[in-house]
């Protein structure tokens, strides 16, 4: 799956404020995508975007200056 091709109807965002963004992944294989193999992608992406990010099964949570 290429990961460009991501609809918003396997992702809901849940909320979103200054401070952080939660948002649902509604299909695993996404997910894993995102996440990257032994959560390689996660560490890079809050490394780019200076955040901190909290994965709890599918609910992925942002933490860092959202605006």
């Amino acid at each position: 799956m290429n990961i460009s091709k991501i609809s918003s109807s396997q992702i809901e965002i849940i909320e979103k404020n200054n401070d952080y963004l939660s948002f649902y992944i509604k299909n695993n294989l996404v997910l894993s995508k995102i996440i990257g193999e032994f959560d390689s992608n996660l560490k890079e992406i809050e490394n780019i975007t200076n955040t901190k990010i909290n994965l709890r099964g599918n609910l992925m949570i942002v933490r860092g200056d959202i605006s």
